[in-house]
């Protein structure tokens, strides 16, 4: 419908719109824009690279790895404690080439180690069973023993380990105990520590004995001081050292010679 000629121009306003979204068009264009001054980031999640999968799988590999050798050197450790420090060379039956720490006493190869004992190889049962021992073998010569103290220990059933509870120093009273209870153990014979009287407080479960207790069939080995030896009395075998420390080693000097190392 065409719109009546009134001297109105009806398209004035639309002309006048239009040339302003024009005039705002050309102001867009002429004015520089704006940059920000921070930094733009941009977060991706991005997948785990399959490189990174196998650096990390190498990794557990490596850390399974080095726990298991770890484990075997711990092994080998302990096992180096008590029988690799005595030395491949003798192992092996070879009359020369003794590593630095081992030593020939009589026919016999020792080895002093570090934590100031001795050891050797014995044989018991048809196999060779590493040993230690606190007595330095070259001095055991110094140390008398009478013989017979030997067969009336190793003839006997049972062994009483006699010691005074209330001696000063007991605890090394107690280790020259515990040196001879592991060899007579190696026979099968019944070993039993006794007191030679009550202890204080009194320990119902050790009994009292002392050299009287023994017979055809039961041994008796006194602890006490005395000078440094062993000696047999009515059959009762005594350990003696000027010291507990001199104790210790006298009850070594027995242990030697009950395994059969005579020295």
């Amino acid at each position: 419908m065409a719109l009546p000629n009134i001297g109105i121009d009806w398209h004035k306003d639309d002309k006048q719109e239009e040339k302003k979204e024009n005039n705002q068009e050309n102001l867009q264009s002429q004015t520089p824009e704006k940059k920000s001054l921070l930094p733009k980031f941009e977060f991706k999640i991005a997948d785990k690279p399959r490189e990174a999968i196998r650096l990390k799988e190498r990794k557990e590999k490596t850390t399974n790895k080095t726990k298991q050798i770890i484990v075997w050197f711990t092994v080998l450790i302990l096992v180096g404690s008590t029988i690799g420090f005595f030395g491949i060379s003798y192992l092996t039956g070879a009359a020369t080439g003794l590593p630095n720490n081992a030593f020939r006493v009589g026919d016999y190869v020792f080895y002093s180690l570090e934590d100031s004992t001795f050891g050797t190889l014995i044989k018991h049962g048809g196999k060779d069973i590493p040993i230690l021992f606190r007595l330095d073998p070259r001095y055991a010569e110094g140390i008398p023993l009478e013989q017979p103290a030997i067969q009336r220990i190793l003839g006997s059933q049972k062994i009483y380990l006699v010691l005074d509870p209330n001696a000063e120093e007991i605890a090394k009273y107690v280790v020259a105990a515990t040196e001879i209870a592991r060899i007579t153990a190696l026979y099968g014979i019944e070993t039993i520590t006794a007191y030679t009287r009550d202890s204080n407080p009194v320990q119902q479960n050790i009994p009292i004995k002392d050299c009287d207790a023994v017979d055809a069939t039961t041994g008796v080995i006194r602890f006490q001081l005395g000078t440094t030896g062993i000696t047999v009395e009515n059959g009762c075998v005594l350990i003696a050292g000027d010291t507990p420390d001199e104790l210790i080693l006298a009850a070594d000097k027995l242990g030697y010679n009950l395994v059969g190392i005579a020295i």
